[in-house]
């Protein structure tokens, strides 16, 4: 969950985080997506975004992991398209942290700690109690109960969105939820069209 800079200038629709660093932002476009009981947990995650604002969800689309392969499987995903309009604007650090702490609270299990190069410091308690060993914990952790990214955001008082540069090129099925949001939404998502067209999805 994080704004990359941009490596020409010119791309000014392009989120930095340096100069998004002060600033506060008070719309957000985000991708959500779960391959360990989404059913449940992606319910929980969406309660847990209304609690910070209005939302607006896409349809819900089953994908394979573009991750997995035949010698490393894993489950397939289902994913969505989230709207967000805080109730209070927040700048990126707070949003970042909101946005963890909604996957944390969602049992989700984190990857190898560097620091510490262990597995199971960074997995939830309930999930070690589960796991007997350090490889039973890699193969929860190849489960993700719920991933939140930013896709774009918008800066209070700004007028365009600025689309977050690790996400693109857009996937296929985010391409296809910011089109649904773009087309029965009331609000001006015209700064990511360019790049949905670029998918050769949004015409």
């Amino acid at each position: 969950m994080r704004i990359e800079s941009c490596d020409n200038a010119a791309q000014s629709n392009l989120a930095s985080s340096e100069n998004l660093s002060k600033s506060l932002i008070d719309e957000l476009l985000i991708a959500m997506g779960s391959n360990d009981n989404a059913a449940y947990y992606l319910p929980l995650a969406q309660a847990k975004l209304e609690q910070l604002g209005s939302i607006v969800l896409t349809d819900a689309l089953v994908n394979p992991d573009f991750t997995a392969t035949a010698q490393h499987p894993k489950p397939d995903y289902t994913n969505q398209c989230v709207y967000l309009k805080l109730q209070k604007p927040l700048d990126l650090a707070a949003l970042i942290q909101q946005f963890r702490q909604i996957e944390n609270d969602c049992d989700r299990a984190r990857s190898l700690d560097a620091t510490t190069n262990s597995l199971s410091h960074v997995v939830s308690r309930r999930d070690k109690q589960q796991c007997a060993s350090d490889a039973q914990i890699s193969e929860k952790i190849k489960k993700v109960s719920v991933d939140i990214d930013i896709l774009a955001l918008k800066v209070v008082g700004e007028p365009s969105w600025q689309i977050s540069k690790r996400r693109l090129p857009f996937k296929t099925h985010e391409v296809i939820g910011l089109t649904q949001l773009l087309r029965e939404q009331a609000v001006d998502f015209t700064a990511l069209i360019p790049y949905l067209r670029a998918n050769h999805i949004y015409s």
